[in-house]
């Protein structure tokens, strides 16, 4: 944290740890699809485990979309709510 070149990259690393204590979740992946609008913490995870490839917001629809019948499995446990969320974020 002292070295200035490290600035960034340290930010970073807190940004994270923050939003994993915030929410609760294990992984950058959970997070992304917790911010996505899986707002629910077990299915956050679930969904991370069929996509822990994604690493940036901008992955995320095109993760999703190629782990669709995976994605949509994990989904049938869960209220039809996040069906919608779903067909919103994949389009």
């Amino acid at each position: 944290l002292v070295s200035p070149e490290d600035e960034g990259t340290a930010v970073t690393l807190l940004q994270t740890l923050q939003k994993r204590l915030k929410y609760g979740l294990p992984s950058e992946v959970s997070i992304l699809l917790y911010e996505a609008g899986f707002a629910d913490r077990p299915l956050a995870i679930e969904l991370a485990e069929v996509v822990p490839e994604i690493s940036a917001r901008e992955e995320l629809k095109a993760g999703l979309r190629r782990k669709r019948r995976a994605a949509e499995a994990v989904l049938t446990e869960y209220p039809a709510y996040f069906r919608r969320v779903f067909e919103r974020v994949v389009g």
